[in-house]
């Protein structure tokens, strides 16, 4: 009986050991390492000045080497606050901190190469943020490094999941029923931290997505047409509160700095037909236009892709993001990065400051 059980121990440390060895020699993603949140240090950021190998997919479709830079965000440019340089804060989402692209192929990278010389783009993101992480990450910014304007990347579920209670990630910062905004507090794991040295056990964790948390996703319409628009309607107030809450949390922030919407075009719509638009009563497409005309109340300026993207495809027939993955790639990083540029530049030309001409 012992002899039979030692004998299925043994076998199955040896095939555990061999899959270890065989996981170590694939490109298998590093873990990303966040510091723990708390009321000492109450902003969501990685390890600083650490080099991450980055693969996405099943099979390593994608594969990346990122830096993390002196505040722990994934940029080649250290975040410096006595410089003579005019900061500019690049705050979002999974779409700033771009695991799928380097470093200098990201949107902020890019912008800060169109500006003018004497720019300097902080790209300030983290996967799972959302517009009340983003309020955070803007306080944080005024606070640390005194930037001259703010951007903020906009994306469909940035609206929904700033509640509490809809998809909460430690780390994060999210609005209560009250709209207060709420922090909720992360720490480190030993048995995590300890697990994250075996490739497979990553492999099986971060591309096959074994044991991940499972987010919360967009609800189905259900029951009759007259149920399902209740919810419908339910859904986009509560987002247009969101939104109000966001923008008027913003603009207390910023003062007279310029602030800067960029909102990511519905993509799939594009490619099914780059001359037809969506839904207009779709949420996504409801959402994007409410937090434009509300932005554009509170003096802000709001750069909408949908338009830009579907010219580009138009022309060259080239999509924007992953064939594996709805995140830019390459090229949408480039495309939004000069469509902002662009608008950057007229509003500069609007209040008749001087300045020099956009970097090719």
């Amino acid at each position: 009986m012992y002899k039979a059980i030692l004998s299925i121990f043994l076998g199955l440390l040896a095939v555990c050991i061999f899959l270890e060895i065989m996981f170590r020699m694939l490109p298998v993603s590093d873990r990303l390492e966040n510091i723990p949140v708390n009321a000492a240090q109450p902003i969501f950021h990685y390890a600083p000045n650490r080099l991450f190998q980055i693969s996405i997919g099943q099979t390593f479709q994608i594969r990346t080497v990122k830096r993390t830079n002196n505040r722990g965000f994934f940029s080649d440019m250290d975040f410096v606050t006595d410089t003579a340089c005019r900061k500019v804060a690049f705050i979002g989402d999974s779409f700033v901190e771009a695991l799928q692209v380097a470093n200098p192929l990201t949107v902020h990278a890019r912008l800060n190469a169109l500006l003018p010389a004497g720019h300097c783009v902080y790209g300030i993101g983290s996967s799972g943020s959302a517009l009340s992480q983003y309020v955070a990450y803007a306080r944080y910014a005024v606070e640390a490094f005194d930037p001259q304007e703010l951007v903020f990347l906009i994306y469909a579920n940035d609206f929904e999941q700033s509640v509490l209670g809809y998809d909460d990630r430690p780390g994060h910062h999210y609005y209560d029923s009250a709209f207060r905004l709420v922090r909720k507090d992360h720490s480190r794991s030993r048995v995590r931290d300890l697990a994250s040295h075996s490739a497979f056990i990553r492999y099986l964790y971060l591309h096959l997505k074994v044991m991940a948390p499972q987010r919360r996703r967009r609800p189905q319409a259900a029951g009759t047409d007259s149920f399902a628009q209740i919810r419908q309607d339910a859904r986009i107030r509560s987002s247009m509160a969101v939104t109000d809450h966001f923008l008027r949390d913003i603009r207390a922030i910023a003062g007279q700095r310029p602030v800067y919407l960029l909102i990511d075009g519905i993509r799939s719509e594009i490619y099914r037909d780059p001359d037809a638009v969506d839904n207009p009563q779709g949420f996504v497409r409801k959402m994007y236009g409410y937090i434009s005309r509300r932005a554009g109340e509170e003096g802000f300026t709001a750069v909408d892709l949908d338009p830009v993207f579907r010219a580009h495809f138009s022309a060259h027939r080239q999509r924007f993001e992953f064939p594996t993955d709805g995140h830019w790639n390459a090229l949408g990083h480039a495309v939004a990065a000069a469509a902002l540029a662009a608008a950057m530049e007229n509003r500069i030309d609007g209040s008749n400051t001087d300045h020099a001409p956009l970097r090719q």
